[in-house]
């Protein structure tokens, strides 16, 4: 009877350390993943910065904007500011909200 209940606590001992072992494989997994995905979210915040205030401060250059290009700043601007851009380009979208647009005839 005693080896019965020896063997018996050596194995739930076992099983309860291999459950443990999992549950901290997992979360260690689940962490690298929500690295991962910060990483990749402030890739997108700076790829969509960088193609704001390039094509932005281009149009603003230029001094007047067609509606397609409007159309494609603010489709740019929404996420980037839904992800928490800063402010660099909020100024550049309120300086091209000012620009005169173009006519369709001089768009082409």
């Amino acid at each position: 009877m005693i080896y019965v209940s020896v063997i018996t606590a050596f194995l739930t001992g076992g099983f309860f350390s291999f459950v443990q072992f999992l549950i901290k494989r997992h979360d260690d997994e689940k962490n690298h993943t929500d690295e991962k995905e910060h990483l990749v979210e402030e890739a997108l915040l700076a790829i969509l910065h960088d193609k704001i205030y390039t094509v932005g401060t281009d149009i603003i250059r230029q001094g007047e904007i067609s509606t397609s290009d409007m159309s494609n700043l603010e489709h740019l601007y929404e996420p980037y500011k839904a992800l928490g851009g800063n402010g660099t380009c909020k100024k550049i979208m309120e300086k091209i909200d000012d620009l005169p647009i173009k006519t369709e005839d001089e768009e082409c």
